[in-house]
């Protein structure tokens, strides 16, 4: 191959590469700031069409980034107490030793989270009344079950 020929080639690819579909460190730096002010945990589809929520949306973006267990971990320290909700089900689903330790200090807090199911929206409650079907795997088989049959690792 000519050598300009070849740089140009180089050039297409790299360009190729950095413009594919994907996150970013900017885009997921993004999502996980938004996630930590996240105004509702959610549980399914939301609305009358049954749109996946902004919190999901977000929790899928921090899924998909090569440190996710990192940005759980951050998430949950400097996360709301939706955020937290969130970050339980990420290092469960991702097997992380420190999800039980998480959850437990989730339920003995006993904060108030805001929730979504269906059409109701801004529901308050205990995390006590859903960590259970969140350590089960429930949540994550229901809501996100692309997820866990691709794997946490």
């Amino acid at each position: 191959m000519q050598p300009l020929r070849r740089v140009v080639v180089l050039s297409l690819c790299w360009s190729a590469f950095l413009l594919a579909p994907g996150t970013s460190r900017g885009e997921t730096a993004a999502a996980l700031a938004a996630l930590e002010k996240v105004e509702y945990f959610s549980f399914g589809g939301v609305g009358i069409v049954g749109a996946m929520s902004p919190g999901d949306k977000l929790f899928r973006e921090l899924a998909a980034a090569p440190n996710k267990a990192e940005l759980f971990r951050t998430l949950w320290d400097k996360g709301n107490s939706q955020a937290k909700c969130y970050a339980v089900v990420g290092l469960y689903w991702l097997k992380d030793p420190s999800a039980d330790q998480f959850a437990q200090q989730l339920v003995s807090s006993h904060a108030s989270v805001s929730t979504a199911h269906g059409c109701m929206v801004g529901t308050r409650e205990q995390p006590a009344t859903f960590i259970d079907t969140i350590k089960s795997g429930q949540y994550l088989r229901y809501y996100f079950s692309d997820l866990v049959t691709r794997g946490g690792g």
